[in-house]
């Protein structure tokens, strides 16, 4: 029995020596430990600094990228707008030029139908120049009250 109780103490010495050894170890890793930590708190303190300023850019580019879009969509409405009021004003000529054909060109060509039979007829006794001016002043009256009625809104 005495044997195994020099083999316990053997063990409890070897397991206290090596406990020992342990802490020996662990306390010289401390000081490297606390090097770690600071590096680390430095790096997160860096990291920090670093999101910041990339917080910033990021805020000036998407108001750059803002702007520009902006300007871009600006600038192509106002093409759009260009455009259909060039459009509007073509398709408003072509309206008018045949409203012109539609309607006072057959009034114009009444006047001068009336015109020139009052010119050919100029000898006869039976045109008075009186009736061929009255008709021409008729028809020209007419002429404008119709081009009024045309363009007003």
């Amino acid at each position: 029995m005495n044997q195994d109780h020099r083999a316990r103490e053997a063990l409890v010495a070897e397991a206290l020596g090596d406990i020992s050894e342990l802490l020996d170890r662990v306390e010289a890793l401390a000081p490297t430990l606390n090097s770690t930590c600071e590096a680390v708190t430095q790096a997160s303190k860096q990291l920090e600094a670093q999101v910041a300023a990339l917080e910033s850019r990021m805020k000036r580019l998407a108001e750059h990228a803002q702007d520009v879009a902006v300007k871009h969509i600006a600038q192509r409405t106002r093409e759009l707008m260009h455009a259909a009021a060039e459009a509007e004003h073509q398709s408003m000529a072509a309206l008018a030029r045949a409203l012109f054909l539609s309607e006072l060109n057959p009034s114009l060509q009444s006047l001068l139908r009336a015109a020139n039979d009052c010119a050919r007829y100029q000898s006869s006794p039976r045109i008075n120049w009186w009736a061929c001016a009255l008709s021409a002043v008729a028809s020209a009256i007419l002429v404008g009250v119709l081009a009024v009625q045309m363009l007003s809104p």
